[in-house]
């Protein structure tokens, strides 16, 4: 896993940070094999990228991750898959 984020780390320890966690493609293609579903999520790098959002404080950090918009992004990548193998 690896995370590439931006915004403020607070001198007051706080946080307010945005970007998406990548789940490596070796990660996706084990944790397939228990649930499914992921399969429909990964990019055609064969990992998964999920938003994610970094707030609170160094000592207490909150961890928001965008499901809604990754599993939009899955259905949308899986739908242009099957279409471009009905068109040829």
């Amino acid at each position: 896993l690896r995370a590439v984020l931006s915004g403020r780390i607070g001198f007051d320890r706080s946080l307010n940070l945005r970007g998406r966690a990548i789940v490596s493609a070796e990660r996706v293609a084990a944790a397939v094999g228990s649930v499914h579903e992921l399969a429909r999520l990964r990019k055609a790098s064969g990992e998964v990228v999920v938003p994610l959002t970094i707030t609170g404080s160094l000592d207490a950090p909150k961890f928001d991750i965008d499901v809604g918009s990754v599993i939009r992004e899955g259905v949308v990548d899986e739908l242009r898959r099957r279409m471009r193998r009905l068109i040829k």
